[in-house]
């Protein structure tokens, strides 16, 4: 074997083995799981949008609902109070008190 022989034996060699125990084989499983770590992601995050959507419709829905709930106790106090006044009213007119010429 002549040494030009030998030489690109040596070389194929030498490439065969940066390639699987070099520093460029490590690079190149780091990227693999690189990506499959992101799929991984991914998958993730489309099963959980759904999900991170409703949870905001919801929570959105509630803060409507909390609104309108204020607003009708709110609502039904006020007819409360007014009817209890109407009431007290009619007992005073009915009795004669707190009127400004009382009966004599």
């Amino acid at each position: 074997m002549s040494s030009s022989q030998q030489f690109k034996a040596g070389q194929a060699y030498g490439d065969s083995a940066v390639r699987q125990d070099g520093p460029i084989g490590p690079v190149r499983q780091g990227l693999g799981s690189e990506k499959t770590a992101q799929s991984a992601l991914e998958k993730r995050m489309r099963w959980f949008r759904p999900q991170r959507d409703t949870a905001q419709r919801a929570t959105q829905s509630a803060e409507e609902n909390k609104e309108h709930t204020a607003g009708f106790i709110q609502q039904a106090g006020e007819q409360m109070k007014s009817m209890a006044q109407n009431a007290m009213e009619t007992v005073k007119s009915t009795l004669g008190v707190g009127e400004s010429n009382p009966k004599q």
